[in-house]
């Protein structure tokens, strides 16, 4: 039988399956005060967790770019761009929003 090089190998999947669940058990505390927009805390969550998620891979197929960065953090980084301008833009719709449900 044929010797396997050493390769170091870590559960991705399972710790971003394990934080997943986590990020949903705090969505839903986070529900029942209804102040909060959850796809956006979601997808700032996720965008997050994906970009740290990438270190701990040890494959090359998922395309090695400028700086060391795989496509994936390329891709959380401009989600998590697109997010900050998206609550930059409409940070005072949401005071008004719940000034109206106070009333």
């Amino acid at each position: 039988m044929a010797e396997t090089p050493e390769i170091r190998r870590f559960p991705v999947q399972l710790l971003e399956a394990i934080i997943e669940f986590i990020i949903f058990i705090i969505l839903l505390k986070i529900e029942k005060k209804r102040k909060y927009n959850l796809t956006i805390i979601y997808l700032i969550t996720y965008a997050i967790v994906r970009f740290f998620d990438e270190f701990l891979r040890g494959d090359n197929i998922r395309g090695i770019w400028y700086m060391g960065l795989s496509t994936s953090q390329y891709i959380s980084i401009v989600v998590l761009l697109f997010l900050l301008v998206y609550l930059l833009i409409h940070r005072n719709e949401d005071k008004i929003h719940l000034k109206e449900d106070q009333m």
